[in-house]
């Protein structure tokens, strides 16, 4: 007979408990088990197996009927009485045949029988038929999580969009009702002060808008990159020239270091672009007046291969240590706060971290409460 093919993710063995008074019993079933490497164990009694059971809970219970002490009727009633142990499937082994045996089986929550004498094929044809069953079940477990998770990520997206959205759009109405007044009393003159507010509450709501596409695409894999060889110093001090008036203003210094050296890269121009530009804005936003920001572009030597590390250090409040393993999601709500009243989506980590490792590179970060944060960026150099 040919038995089907079974298999399982790498994180999947089943572990099975084999419950027999029988040691001749025990260890042909144990020999058929472990011939389809399954994690097994065997007990000789029912109070043994329920210890056994408490320290390491199976995915099935294989379990003789007629046992001294304790039957299989009541290890049967006391598993399937505790909430821990109570959806263990087991499969009953027994010499009794008659039907009101195996219905009594049954209704002790048995999932099936194997009746003495069994063959090897019998036995490990029911035994795979429910180790499937387990399999499939966990796994609908899994993506039930999954979805659940991604239904309450659904749900945040929609508060922070409306939230986020809500402001800015509500400036632009607001100056467009002045404008309009202004132009029904002809005071043109005036009109100018107000379509900065109108254009950078615009300018606010697209990058929100920018921001969530963008995520989007990575996360579905709809993202197309224009990979090429570029000059990461390059990409580097064009993000630090667009930010140089942004922190006169705020009345931070950034000091930028760089190296002499070639510095290319195989990465997407733009893309690396929009990576120091949200690691550059994030550390503004979060630096206070009169800080420096620090950015180095260096090169070092990783066992054979030369790495590129663009550094942006801060010296704004850092961020607590709960909220490191948050750093780089979706819509996380970490403690440090913008020093300007910047506006922020919680997204332009994630981007960052995204856009990086889908071009090779890598992102990480450094930081403590009250002494500041860096981010590195580092790629592989190009041999010239």
């Amino acid at each position: 007979m040919n038995n089907p093919t079974t298999t399982f993710p790498e994180t999947f063995v089943p572990k099975v408990i084999v419950i027999d008074d029988n040691d001749q019993n025990l260890e042909i079933a144990r020999t058929y088990l472990n011939s389809l490497k399954y994690n097994v164990s065997i007990a000789s009694s029912g109070r043994k197996a329920i210890s056994m059971i408490d320290a390491d809970k199976p995915d099935l219970i294989i379990l003789d009927i007629m046992m001294p002490v304790m039957d299989g009727f009541e290890f049967c009633s006391i598993v399937k009485s505790q909430k821990s142990t109570k959806d263990i499937p087991i499969i009953f082994l027994t010499a009794l045949s008659e039907t009101r045996d195996i219905v009594k089986a049954f209704n002790y929550g048995a999932v099936d029988y194997i009746t003495k004498p069994f063959t090897r094929e019998e036995f490990i044809l029911r035994v795979k038929n429910h180790i499937n069953i387990i399999n499939q079940t966990r796994i609908i477990k899994e993506q039930n999580q999954k979805l659940s998770f991604l239904n309450q990520e659904k749900d945040g997206l929609l508060q922070i969009t409306v939230h986020d959205l809500k402001n800015p759009l509500q400036t632009v109405l607001g100056y467009s009702d002045l404008i309009i007044r202004r132009l029904t009393k002809n005071d043109e003159h005036d009109l100018m002060k107000f379509v900065n507010p109108l254009r950078q509450s615009t300018l606010q709501a697209i990058n929100i808008i920018q921001d969530l596409l963008e995520v989007n695409r990575l996360e579905e894999g709809n993202y197309i990159l224009d990979m090429e060889k570029i000059d990461f110093r390059d990409a580097l001090m064009r993000a630090v020239d667009s930010f140089m008036h942004k922190a006169s203003d705020k009345q931070i210094s950034i000091i930028y270091n760089e190296t002499d050296e070639d510095c290319f890269v195989e990465a997407d121009g733009v893309k690396l672009e929009r990576v120091f530009d949200n690691l550059i804005s994030n550390a503004l936003k979060f630096s206070p007046p009169n800080t420096k920001i620090t950015i180095n572009c260096k090169i070092v030597q990783l066992g054979s291969q030369s790495h590129v590390i663009a550094e942006i250090i801060d010296q704004g409040p850092g961020f607590k240590e709960e909220d490191i393993p948050m750093m780089f999601k979706k819509f996380a709500k970490l403690s440090a706060k913008p020093t300007g009243d910047e506006s922020t989506t919680g997204l332009g980590l994630s981007i960052v971290k995204k856009l990086t490792e889908a071009m090779g590179g890598n992102v990480s970060f450094e930081t403590a409460q009250n002494k500041g944060t860096t981010f590195s960026v580092k790629f592989e150099l190009l041999k010239v």
